[in-house]
């Protein structure tokens, strides 16, 4: 879709009589006078309002004038500007301006009332109501007609109608209208160049036509619409090469390389213009993301990196950052992004986007070693669960026969495969009595979960596969957080949601299974809460992996 033209001079549009007559409205007569005291500076100009109410343009254009110059004479304060002065609302200059140029379209004086829009267009441009362009429209056009061969006519015709064009066309609900307008614009431009002739005017006249192009886009002008729209830029700036003239170049080039060259030409010109360090940070973006689609990984992290350095405190581009990092596999320098964006915002990774996000790179990159089957995965997923659950039930005094007995099984598999490979066979070690205050007996059983963890993860991996180890690994994990939760100790959880997400992508169970698991065990989330999404972990993923 065709860029909107956002910055070229003269708007032409803000003075309108509908609005004009509504302010006039709104203020008694009284006596024009100047008001400078107690730091308001302004002229009363009641008298003007009433004579542009009765449509006594001519002695409304003259007061107006009046208070305008009173104004310009009276209000500037040391080293300001008249720029200022429009933009400073008590003043009151703004309007002075815009009734005036009213007065002189109701006085068919098209030229006096476009001179006074295009010194509006230096301040701030307001909204505009329904039928308010059409009335601006109407002064350009007679100021062209008036003069066709003054340039100044024309270029602020075609201004104005290659800024809204838009939304005239959306009021008329004509689909072709904006067209009609903005082919207007370009003859325009093509008449203004011919009216010209230093370099900077030139110059000048050159980079507006190219915003035309650029505005009305293939649609409008043909499949040569952006070459031309460079062409014309090109040319402006070799006549004036000028720090403005770079920016909207930038903004034309199809390769964001070149637009970075471009943008950064405008910043040594001007360094001082804010927008300039933002298209700078766009273009770099967008060649990041160039590079990551062609597989340049180490090219876009550079990119991404000096987004980085340019605004440190930028919570979405540390996350652009952290996530080549991921790519890239340099886990310690993304760990370290990892920990700078959680001191920024807590929240930022902790949701399920971001998290699956990091689950599926993970996955991709994961060992696809093995073949286990569905029954050796679900067969792994019931070995995690004995392996936390049996300590714990020794840990609140509850032992059960029947699982002591199934530990005891899981014992000489381990055992076994210990044997097989080589290994003194151990087997898991027996559950011991945990003993001490009930804290120390929790930290005893922890540990001791995690050595026995430890043993059945090795021999799955070894044995079936990295998959079926990963399977093992988040099952127990999970389980210890069921338990543990369970019996009102949730001071594992951040640890145990993180083992989870190491281990998840690994297993190759969708993160939608996992995921709220995870993230209410690393975000302090209720006991009930974790142990409640743990179920539905579990039910889940049971039903996948017996059909992988």
């Amino acid at each position: 879709m065709a860029r909107r033209a956002t910055s070229l001079s003269s708007s032409l549009v803000v003075v309108l009589l509908v609005a004009a007559a509504t302010i006039a409205a709104t203020h008694e007569a009284r006596a024009d006078a100047g008001i400078k005291k107690s730091g308001v500076c302004r002229y009363d100009n009641a008298d003007a309002q009433a004579a542009f109410k009765k449509r006594d343009y001519r002695h409304a254009a003259e007061l107006f004038t009046k208070a305008i110059n009173w104004i310009e004479q009276n209000c500037k304060g040391p080293g300001s500007s008249q720029v200022e002065l429009l933009n400073n609302s008590k003043s009151g200059l703004w309007d002075d301006y815009k009734l005036r140029a009213a007065s002189y379209t109701g006085l068919k004086e098209y030229g006096k009332a476009v001179h006074d829009l295009v010194t509006m267009d230096q301040a701030t441009v307001v909204g505009f109501s329904k039928g308010e362009l059409k009335t601006a429209f109407l002064a350009c056009d007679g100021a062209v007609k008036s003069e066709p061969n003054n340039p100044f006519y024309r270029g602020a015709r075609a201004t104005a109608y290659q800024k809204w064009a838009h939304l005239v066309a959306l009021e008329a609900k004509d689909d072709k209208l904006e067209a009609r307008y903005l082919k207007t614009a370009l003859a325009d431009r093509d008449a203004q160049l011919k009216l010209v002739h230093s370099k900077e005017e030139r110059a000048e006249v050159l980079a507006a036509r190219a915003d035309v192009y650029d505005v009305g886009g293939t649609s409008t002008f043909g499949p040569d619409a952006p070459q031309h729209a460079l062409e014309d830029i090109s040319t402006a700036i070799e006549l004036d090469p000028k720090a403005a003239y770079y920016a909207e170049r930038s903004k034309i080039q199809t390769d964001p390389t070149l637009a970075l060259a471009d943008i950064a030409k405008a910043i040594e010109l001007r360094p001082k213009v804010g927008w300039y360090y933002e298209q700078r940070a766009r273009y770099l973006g967008t060649r990041a993301e160039l590079a990551k689609k062609a597989g340049k990984l180490d090219e876009a992290e550079k990119d991404y990196a000096t987004l980085v350095k340019d605004d440190p405190k930028s919570v979405t581009r540390r996350i652009d950052h952290f996530f080549i990092l991921v790519e890239l596999g340099r886990d310690q320098e993304a760990e370290a992004e990892r920990k700078l964006i959680e001191q920024l915002d807590p929240k930022a990774l902790r949701n399920p986007f971001r998290v699956c996000q990091v689950a599926n790179i993970r996955a991709k990159q994961a060992d696809k070693g093995g073949a286990a089957t569905p029954k050796d995965l679900t067969t792994a997923w019931t070995l995690g669960k004995l392996v936390a659950l049996i300590p714990l039930q020794h840990l609140k005094g509850k032992p059960n026969e029947k699982a002591d007995e199934a530990w005891a099984t899981v014992s000489n598999v381990v055992r076994a495969r210990e044997k097989a490979t080589g290994k003194e066979p151990h087997g898991l070690d027996p559950i011991p009595e945990f003993k001490g205050p009930k804290t120390v007996q929790v930290r005893q059983a922890i540990a001791f979960i995690f050595q026995q963890r430890k043993k059945v993860e090795a021999i799955l991996t070894a044995g079936i596969g990295s998959r079926a180890g990963a399977v093992f690994a988040l099952s127990s994990a999970g389980f210890m957080a069921l338990g543990l939760n369970t019996m009102g100790v949730p001071n594992l959880n951040h640890q145990l949601g993180e083992i989870i997400e190491k281990e998840a992508p690994l297993s190759g169970l969708p993160c939608h299974i996992w995921v709220d698991t995870a993230i209410k065990a690393t975000t302090h989330a209720k006991p009930a809460d974790v142990t409640a999404a743990w179920d539905k972990t579990d039910k889940e993923a049971k039903a996948f992996l017996s059909k992988s």
